[in-house]
């Protein structure tokens, strides 16, 4: 049967118009991604990667942790929407998820920084409680703030509720809470070594006199020069190296960490994850030749991951961030 041409006409806008809704729909789709369950999930900021060049492929080192089994999230990276649903009730405050996102910002002597933002979500009961503060290289104010403009929701008895805009996200980077000026006056940075081309750190807890050293933490590697952090490890001879100073480091901090860094199951760090960093513990993720390996308290084992693990440290912790800084402060000093 012919379709007489007027009727023909009628149909192509309307074929037309079909076409582009489930492209459209398509395209929305492809830009949302759900996941559930215990794991680690990185997606893409538009806002750079400290590291510059990338941490888990292209730009994708936003960050998503699901702490456990019962929780869902979805992250629409085209609408910069996260939403978090669990219905599970908890017998106490129990973390269940988190999100880093990577930014910068222009410090007060007009250099631009990394800064990235983290979102802690727990479940007390039935209730959602959230935290969020800024892992910064450097102290103080920052202006002209760089970062994907997220809102992160959670599903609350009466509906969903918001507990991330990105007003918020920016203001908490821009201009520290009194609580956060407090916790960076109780934790003191230090420079440790004799190299001032290595990235040598001591942290303490407290102030002047009284403080308590934790641990030193410190990145070395063969490739001289004015190589950055990236290079170094695509070289491969290097180590990260960390020892506890005393056995005061919280042992819930330690095991977030194994987490959120893809150690947790490594058999070697059972003792660690079990009981926690005792005095003159030492751990080195590192490489030789460019094979990774593992070591703690002198036992090492191959390790393949060694290089992705280095990075996502470099990356997303606060005190990656200032190793990254120390080197690139004492290149731009060379200069």
């Amino acid at each position: 049967m012919t379709i007489p041409w007027k009727l023909q006409m009628a149909i192509r806008p309307t074929a037309r118009t079909l076409a582009a809704v489930l492209f459209l729909c398509a395209n929305a789709h492809a830009a949302a991604a759900s996941y559930t369950g215990r794991g680690v999930f990185n997606f893409e900021s538009h806002s750079g990667c400290p590291l510059g060049d990338a941490t888990a492929g292209g730009q994708a080192c936003d960050r998503l942790a699901l702490a456990d089994p019962d929780t869902r999230a979805t992250v629409d990276t085209e609408a910069h929407a996260i939403r978090f649903d669990n219905t599970r009730a908890y017998a106490s405050d129990t973390p269940v998820g988190d999100v880093l996102l990577q930014g910068s910002g222009v410090d007060a002597h007009g250099a631009r920084v990394p800064l990235s933002l983290h979102l802690k979500l727990s479940r007390d009961g039935a209730k959602w409680k959230t935290s969020m503060h800024a892992h910064a290289p450097v102290r103080g104010d920052f202006t002209d703030i760089k970062l994907d403009p997220y809102r992160v929701t959670v599903n609350g008895p009466k509906g969903e509720e918001t507990v991330l805009t990105p007003e918020r996200a920016v203001d908490v980077l821009a201009r520290p809470s009194l609580t956060a000026r407090i916790a960076q006056g109780l934790v003191q940075v230090r420079v440790a070594g004799q190299r001032a081309d290595a990235a040598d750190i001591i942290v303490s807890l407290g102030v002047g006199k009284v403080a308590k050293q934790l641990a030193r933490v410190r990145f070395q590697s063969q490739l001289g020069g004015e190589a950055d952090i990236p290079a170094r490890i695509a070289q491969g001879n290097w180590s990260l190296d960390m020892q506890a100073l005393s056995g005061h480091i919280p042992r819930r901090a330690v095991q977030g960490d194994l987490f959120l860094f893809g150690l947790e199951n490594e058999t070697l760090l059972q003792p660690l994850r079990e009981h926690g960093f005792a005095k003159n513990d030492a751990l080195t993720v590192g490489a030789r030749d460019g094979q990774g390996y593992l070591r703690y308290n002198g036992i090492q084992q191959a390790f393949p991951q060694a290089a992705r693990v280095a990075r996502l440290f470099m990356e997303d912790s606060f005190l990656g961030l200032i190793l990254t800084r120390q080197r690139d402060a004492h290149t731009d000093h060379a200069d």
